[in-house]
């Protein structure tokens, strides 16, 4: 085989290569997050479905990441919004949306139970009031960069 037609089969597979990965990151953009740390057992359920959660794993709308006893999960939003659950949460990540090019967007959770520590991202910076954390008791407006919400279990959690 020449050097001319092995570049040109190598250019080809470089080219299939690429077609292969584009859906992937499609898919990828399509998430509403990633979990970057795992520690004990955290799970997400998505649906019916039920998937142990590892650093790496997309987050999709509607999404519901549960930590057992000594667990955490430590979740990035595409916003940059950095969530930090403890142990024995339920965290629902109700509604999110964000648009790269003009950094607005929504963001709603639901902490039915547990701890939850928040680092805010573009969305809380560029429209704070399109940013809400909820427990069984109240709904928390964000107006600043860190904060910490902790709820009770009022029986109603699965």
């Amino acid at each position: 085989m020449k050097w001319k037609e092995h570049g040109s089969m190598r250019a080809g597979w470089l080219c299939w290569f690429f077609l292969l990965l584009a859906p992937m990151a499609m898919a990828e953009e399509a998430g509403i997050g990633t979990i970057k740390t795992v520690s004990g057992n955290v799970q997400v359920k998505r649906g019916t479905q039920i998937v142990p959660a590892q650093p790496g794993l997309t987050l999709q709308e509607a999404d519901l990441v549960q930590t057992g006893a000594a667990s955490a999960v430590g979740i990035i939003l595409r916003d940059k919004t950095m969530l930090s659950a403890g142990a024995m949460s339920v965290l629902q990540l109700d509604k999110f949306n964000f648009d790269n090019k003009t950094q607005q967007g929504a963001l709603q959770a639901t902490l039915r139970k547990g701890r939850l520590g928040v680092i805010s991202g573009a969305i809380a910076k560029h429209s704070p009031e399109a940013v809400q954390f909820r427990t069984s008791t109240m709904t928390l407006g964000v107006r600043g960069t860190e904060f910490i919400i902790e709820a009770q279990d009022r029986g109603d959690t699965p």
